[in-house]
C-alpha cells in the first residue's frame, strides 16, 4: 500500500461484557484516528453481526465503527452448528476506496471459516510464480513438410566443384543447418513456475482425496444433517491416516537412502525438528498502558 498501514488482529472471548468492550474498542479507534492511516481490525469478535437489529450492544458495535469509517466486508456467516449459523469473524477497514476483495474460504481447519481481504496493492514475492525461459525448436508435421520441400528443392552443388572432400561436406551441412533453422526454428517460451507448497509426502492422490473431503465438508455446511456430518467426519479421519502413514513412509525411507551417510542424515534428523519446533520470535512487546 501506498500509505502507511495498521494491522489489527483482535480476539473477543465469547460471553464476555460487549459494554465494556465498546468502550475499550471506541478508545482504540480515536487513537488509530490520530494517525490518520489504513487500518484493518480482523479477528474473532464473537459479535454476531447477523443480529444487528436485536441487540443494543451490537449496534452500538457497528455505529461506534462506522463513526470512525470502519466498515464490515464479510456480510455473510462464518461459524456453523448443527441448528445455528453467526457472523462472528469479521475484517473492518476504513480503506474503502480502492478495488478490493473479500470473502469467505470454505475450510475445516477450524470450526470457523477464515475471512480474507485482498488488496490489489499488496504483492507477495516470496508467493509470485517464478518466470523462467526455456528455448525449444518448433517441430511439429507441418514444419517438417516444409523442411522436406525445401532440400528437395534445393540446388546442390555437384561434387566437382570442389577440390576437396571437406569442402564439399562443410558445404553441404552448412546449407543442411540453414534450411533446418529456417523450417524448424528455435523459440524462447517462458515458463510459469508456481512454488510447490505441498510436502513431499503429500502425492496427487491425497490431494484429490483432501478435495473430496472438502466437498463433503461443503455438503455438511448446506445441509447439516447428521448423516452429512458422519459421511464428512469419517472421510476426514480416514484421511488423516494415509497422510500420517505416508509421512512416516517418506522419512523410512529417506533415512533409508541416506544410511551411509552420517552428515545428511543429521541434516534430516535436524530439519524434522526444526519443523515440529518452530515458532515466531517475539522481540518486543509495547503497550500504551
Amino acid at each position: 500500500l501506498d500509505k502507511k498501514t495498521v494491522i489489527v488482529a483482535m480476539y473477543r472471548p465469547p460471553n464476555t461484557d460487549l459494554t465494556t468492550f465498546n468502550l475499550a474498542y471506541n478508545d482504540l479507534l480515536a487513537n488509530l484516528a490520530l494517525d490518520k492511516t489504513n487500518c484493518f481490525i480482523a479477528g474473532d469478535l464473537n459479535i454476531d453481526l447477523l443480529k444487528l437489529d436485536k441487540h443494543t450492544e451490537t449496534q452500538k458495535f457497528i455505529e461506534i465503527s462506522l463513526s470512525y469509517f470502519m466498515y464490515p466486508t464479510i456480510s455473510k456467516p462464518t461459524h456453523f452448528t448443527k441448528s445455528t449459523e453467526t457472523l462472528i469473524d469479521n475484517i473492518l477497514t476504513n480503506n474503502i476506496e480502492e478495488k478490493y476483495h473479500t470473502g469467505i474460504l470454505i475450510s475445516d481447519l477450524s470450526d470457523h471459516l477464515p475471512v480474507f481481504y485482498i488488496s490489489p496493492n499488496i504483492r507477495d514475492k516470496h508467493c509470485a510464480p517464478k518466470i523462467l525461459t526455456k528455448t525449444t525448436r518448433e517441430i511439429n508435421q507441418a514444419n517438417i513438410n516444409k523442411f522436406s520441400t525445401k532440400l528437395s528443392a534445393f540446388q546442390w552443388l555437384d561434387l566437382c566443384h570442389f577440390n576437396d572432400p571437406n569442402e564439399y561436406f562443410n558445404y553441404f551441412i552448412d546449407n543442411f543447418k540453414h534450411l533446418y533453422d529456417e523450417c524448424l526454428p528455435i523459440k524462447t517460451v517462458k515458463l510459469r513456475i508456481q512454488p510447490n507448497k505441498h510436502k513431499p509426502w503429500i502425492t496427487s492422490g491425497i490431494i484429490a482425496s483432501a478435495k473430496r473431503k472438502n466437498n463433503l465438508y461443503k455438503q455438511w455446511l448446506k445441509k447439516r444433517t447428521e448423516s452429512s456430518l458422519i459421511k464428512y467426519k469419517m472421510h476426514k479421519n480416514k484421511l488423516t491416516q494415509i497422510i500420517r502413514a505416508a509421512e512416516r513412509l517418506y522419512y523410512s525411507n529417506k533415512f533409508t537412502e541416506l544410511k551411509n551417510d552420517l552428515r545428511e542424515t543429521w541434516k534430516l534428523i535436524n530439519s524434522i525438528i526444526k519443523n515440529e519446533h518452530a515458532k515466531d520470535n517475539v522481540k518486543e512487546l509495547v503497550s500504551n498502558d
